[in-house]
């Protein structure tokens, strides 16, 4: 072997160590970050919630839940801007335990759908709803409990001599409404594009697995939840036994989440949470089915926040121009 050949070589040997050593600092990186972000948001939310600012910080996360989801368009991005792009992953509530996992493991279950293109599986979205938004699920689940406990509780107290609590049926009032209806409208994105691979790619084999058939069923109520979600909003704000309650403290308190950011005075910036919401679906719509026609993909989403920035310029939704304007 002459020294050419041998330099060679060793130079390809440092490109591949280089390349290993690189991936390695920036997956211990893209680790560290996320763990900061979810402490900053964990430190952030108490205060938040108790200055009344926490719409800021839901807006926040709403913004890295679009950014995210741009990781799903079918274009070969360059590795490190998918590393930058998986970060934002921590906006739907990656690290809450996942209910489907949970439950795979212990019997031992496939969890994934071996035809849910790569590029979804890679960031554990397998075609399982219960599986791909398993964390979601834990934290209906647990919202759901604890609502119930709160009821129990007060039920309790109005058989008691003693008046049930104030705090008690605010707390009844808040949970009724803006935790139960808000989680499904803060995760939209994420819960339709989980129902859309469920629905997708569901095989002809999968329906003779009880888990994947027991993910279906749970996909579709969800499936019925998430198509009526824009029209709920619309009757929350604007039928004859709700509009003129809108503004008022009792109002605000179970449906405040829905139209605090926007201007109540006029119909369209009112419900304007459900041109929001039906965006976020044809999103998912256009990621989930166009996704081995990329050029149309990529076009279909262009065009749909092109027609977004304009509704929003036409109708100008929000309190402020800053908002109008950045939105």
């Amino acid at each position: 072997m002459c020294i050419r050949d041998s330099k060679l070589i060793n130079t390809e040997w440092n490109t591949k160590l280089a390349d290993q050593i690189i991936d390695g600092i920036s997956a211990e990186a893209v680790a560290a970050v996320k763990t900061g972000l979810v402490v900053v948001i964990g430190i952030a939310a108490p205060t938040l919630m108790m200055s009344g600012g926490l719409s800021l910080l839901l807006g926040f996360l709403k913004l890295l839940q679009i950014l995210y989801f741009f990781k799903f368009l079918n274009i070969r991005y360059p590795d490190n801007v998918n590393k930058f792009l998986s970060i934002f992953s921590t906006a739907n509530g990656d690290s809450i335990p996942n209910f489907g996992r949970f439950i795979a493991h212990i019997f031992n279950l496939t969890i994934q759908n071996s035809e849910t293109p790569k590029k979804f599986m890679d960031e554990y979205k397998d075609g399982i709803f219960i599986v791909s938004s398993g964390n979601l699920l834990t934290l209906n689940f647990t919202i759901l409990l604890v609502y119930l406990v709160i009821k129990l509780t007060s039920f309790a107290f109005s058989h008691d001599s003693i008046n049930p609590k104030k705090w008690i049926q605010k707390l009844l009032k808040s949970f009724e409404w803006s935790s139960l209806i808000g989680t499904v409208t803060e995760s939209y994105l994420d819960l339709c594009v989980s129902c859309l691979l469920q629905f997708t790619y569901l095989s002809t084999k999968a329906l003779h697995d009880p888990f994947q058939i027991f993910s279906a069923v749970v996909s579709g109520i969800y499936v019925v939840v998430l198509i009526f979600s824009p029209v709920s909003v619309i009757y929350f704000l604007t039928s004859q036994l709700f509009s003129h309650k809108v503004g008022m403290p009792e109002h605000f308190q179970a449906f405040g989440f829905l139209y605090e950011d926007f201007r109540i005075d006029e119909y369209y910036p009112r419900i304007f949470t459900s041109f929001v919401l039906f965006k976020k679906l044809v999103m998912a719509t256009f990621l989930v089915a166009l996704f081995n026609v990329p050029y149309l993909q990529v076009f279909s989403i262009a065009i749909l926040f092109g027609m977004s920035t304009v509704l929003t310029f036409k109708i100008s939704p929000y309190k402020t121009k800053i908002e109008n304007r950045t939105a």
